[in-house]
């Protein structure tokens, strides 16, 4: 009978470490697939080969990253952002968005281009292109996020979460 046990324990150990391999496989591909690849202008010795429009929305790492549709950001619902610039679509495109972004862009902090009238900032304004700093977890890092690109959160740097 414990001879039974045993190997029901054995199997079920198996069961669970084989299942817990494939969890971790399915976390770290998912974590990898958030890391944004560099473009040829980023790697030492590249050129840049793309228009400014295409090679600008890098995708931040971070936890509420967004994807990219057509040259714009589209943050995680909850998450925050720090906004940069409202760029209003009347008077800009979205390739002058795209290139105000890249100017605002760090090597550690990327800016990307929202459109407001696809993805809803809680308190924030439609018809724009929001230059913006994505995938923030919180008002905090948000706040930190501003301070770090030398801009006075709140009258320089909006701290928005997105709807």
């Amino acid at each position: 009978m414990s001879q039974e046990r045993g190997r029901s324990g054995n199997g079920r150990f198996a069961l669970g470490a084989v299942a817990g391999v494939a969890t971790g496989v399915v976390l770290v591909i998912g974590a990898l697939s958030l890391v944004p690849a560099k473009s040829a202008a980023q790697r030492p010795g590249g050129s840049p080969s793309a228009s400014p429009s295409t090679a600008v929305v890098a995708v931040s790492s971070m936890p509420g990253a967004s994807t990219s549709v057509g040259g714009l950001a589209t943050p995680a619902s909850g998450s925050w952002i720090a906004l940069i610039r409202w760029m209003p679509k009347t008077s800009f495109t979205l390739e002058q968005a795209s290139e105000y972004a890249t100017t605002r862009s760090t090597p550690q902090l990327t800016a990307v281009v929202v459109d407001t009238d696809l993805v809803q900032l809680k308190g924030g304004k439609s018809g724009q292109y929001a230059i913006v700093v994505v995938g923030l977890a919180s008002m905090a890092e948000a706040t930190s996020t501003c301070e770090a690109l030398k801009l006075t959160p709140g009258p320089m740097c909006g701290r928005y979460q997105i709807g």
